[in-house]
């Protein structure tokens, strides 16, 4: 059940989590005004389909929150199992980058697709040393199964503002970090992702 303007996370048609600020909600079938969210994040055991179908329809959300006066949200997406070969980090960059459109509001932050792929936006590329100075998304091949865990890491760090520093190494777990797993990148504007250099 899904009425416009309204994003419906729960029930049987989507199941969702949606963060919030302080306000303690018990249901499966969770509404927020758009002022409250913090962050979307929709979860998936697999993707059945085309990825970029289940990329739009989260875009959609994200980008009706941030119209509505909340540019601070933040979206994800959160496939469990892991995800088809055909489809690997270039692709997922792909899909992603044309789903935003080089729209700001209509970007998506986090991606675990699997156990072992992990993709995040990056407002400020040259924060991370990346190849692009501006909006970048970046993709890493973690070993391990360590997506699933650095996804939700991700979250957690980039929606709490009361976070040591000193305790990053509790959060990602990676010695030396995550950015010496990077493969691939794409900028909001870019055409087409382009492999890292090693």
């Amino acid at each position: 059940m899904e009425r416009e303007g309204f994003p419906f996370w729960g029930g049987q048609k989507r199941t969702g989590v949606s963060l919030n600020r302080g306000v303690k909600i018990e249901s499966a079938n969770t509404f927020v005004t758009p002022d409250m969210a913090i962050g979307i994040v929709e979860v998936k055991t697999q993707i059945q389909g085309d990825l970029k179908d289940v990329l739009h329809k989260l875009a959609d959300d994200v980008e009706m929150i941030r119209t509505n006066g909340n540019q601070q949200c933040m979206a994800g997406l959160f496939i469990y199992e892991p995800y088809s070969t055909n489809d690997g980090p270039e692709r997922i960059l792909r899909r992603v980058r044309e789903v935003a459109n080089g729209n700001e509001s209509r970007v998506i932050n986090w991606i675990a697709a699997g156990p072992n792929i992990f993709v995040r936006y990056w407002c400020k590329g040259e924060d991370v040393q990346s190849n692009v100075h501006g909006p970048v998304w970046h993709s890493y091949t973690l070993d391990d199964y360590l997506a699933h865990a650095y996804f939700l890491s991700n979250i957690v760090w980039d929606t709490c503002s009361h976070l040591d520093l000193n305790m990053q190494y509790a959060w990602f777990p990676i010695e030396g970090g995550k950015e010496n797993y990077r493969r691939y990148y794409v900028g909001l504007n870019d055409t087409q992702p382009t492999r890292f250099d090693f």
